[in-house]
């Protein structure tokens, strides 16, 4: 609808409308510099399963901390470069051991 003139804008996830755009060949398209929203990503875990859900807090933070965590999202948001907001994500969930 954007291509057709129908539409003036698209709300999306800005990981892979940027991916989109990047890999897509969309001239003229770009990714607006301000965040409307913030929309987090979650994993589901056992309630109550506090060794597991430390684990995987660990794993995490030494996914972040190793720059491995760069890999992942590449592989799942495509190779589009990472804003300041994506940057800053990863310094905080960067926790030490």
């Amino acid at each position: 609808m954007l291509t057709d003139d129908k539409i003036d804008a698209y709300f999306g996830d800005r990981g892979i409308l940027a991916t989109m755009l990047q890999e897509g060949g969309y001239p003229g398209f770009t990714v607006s510099k301000q965040y409307f929203s913030y929309e987090t990503y979650a994993l589901a875990l056992r309630r109550d399963d506090g060794t597991f859900r430390l684990l995987v807090d660990q794993t995490l933070a030494r996914l972040y901390r190793t720059g491995k965590i760069e890999t992942i999202l590449q592989k799942t948001f495509g190779k589009a470069p990472a804003d300041e907001m994506v940057k800053a994500m990863i310094i905080m969930n960067a926790l030490p051991e």
